[in-house]
């Protein structure tokens, strides 16, 4: 199927020039993407999605296609203003969030400053807080990798350049399989395309965005949300593991939690026939806020599917 997407740029609340993707027809769903991925690592997911939601995605500022300069500026607060001005610029005043690793906290930020235009949300191997101390697995390494991301933004910027431009895919995508960091059945081409974005990136506003991601806290929010909350996680995720979807499970009063055999963190790219139908079932649940958000639907923002 031939999915024309279509490429849209819009000034940030703070002038940032922030580029989002349109596409589909129907209720709207938000595609907020792990840090440094874009929406083309959901493809598999949305390809059929589309042919019943309208889909919105966006590259996070500080990313090539969304430059910001100012490293004060890339807080997950900022990212998710940028998701606001966007579904303002759009006219869309009920979605779905779907956020996978880094989307995850930016959806409850979002959902934090606009509660009202939260139909449901669903986290795909993310945490609600501090992944450096609820996700990785060693206190060793949550005290160590705040001090190590300083370090490489502000002394290692060259070293991470030759990095970049030295990753080979296949070379990683086995060392990460031997790890156990990646599954076996990971899907090539969007394998690549991760490693691809992950070269053109500026790498000191990735580092950046990592600190910040990591200062990120939405722990006080868990047991006010009351929207119909869907969380995946993969028995195999070593970075963000499931122990993390069974608190929010805990807090959240309308929560469904489920694992994935043999996901890593990488599990829409992996199995995504399995998070596709999941997402699918979801979004057609006959929850109040799920069936009034399927029937809002502004006819005249519809993109057509070649």
């Amino acid at each position: 199927m031939n999915i024309e997407i279509i490429q849209h740029r819009i000034r940030s609340f703070d002038g940032t020039s922030i580029r989002y993707q349109a596409f589909g027809s129907g209720s709207a769903l938000v595609l907020s993407n792990c840090l440094g991925g874009s929406y083309q690592l959901y493809e598999k997911i949305y390809q059929r999605l589309s042919q019943t939601y309208r889909i919105i995605s966006w590259d996070y500022r500080g990313m090539p296609q969304s430059p910001c300069e100012r490293k004060n500026a890339l807080t997950i607060e900022n990212h998710s203003r940028d998701l606001a001005a966007i579904l303002e610029h759009e006219k869309i005043k009920h979605a779905v969030f779907i956020g996978w690793s880094m989307g995850v906290q930016v959806n409850f930020e979002f959902y934090r400053q606009n509660s009202h235009a939260v139909a449901g949300m669903i986290g795909l191997h993310g945490t609600y807080a501090q992944p450096f101390r609820t996700a990785l697995p060693s206190r060793y390494i949550n005290k160590l990798v705040p001090s190590l991301l300083q370090l490489s933004r502000k002394s290692l910027s060259p070293a991470g350049k030759i990095i970049q431009q030295t990753s080979n895919a296949q070379l990683i995508k086995r060392i990460f399989q031997i790890l156990g960091l990646l599954s076996w059945n990971v899907d090539k081409k969007l394998f690549d395309h991760l490693i691809t974005l992950f070269r053109t990136a500026n790498f000191q506003s990735y580092i950046k965005t990592l600190e910040n991601l990591g200062q990120h806290t939405a722990k006080d929010l868990l047991s006010s949300i009351d929207k119909p909350t869907l969380f995946v996680a993969g028995t195999c995720d070593v970075i963000t593991p499931a122990h993390l979807f069974r608190h929010i499970d805990e807090q959240i009063a309308d929560a469904l939690f489920v694992e994935i055999p043999k996901a890593t963190h990488y599990g829409p790219i992996e199995y995504p026939d399995q998070y596709r139908s999941l997402i699918s079932d979801f979004l057609a649940t006959d929850h109040p806020a799920l069936m009034s958000w399927r029937n809002n639907i502004d006819r005249s923002q519809t993109i057509a599917i070649s």
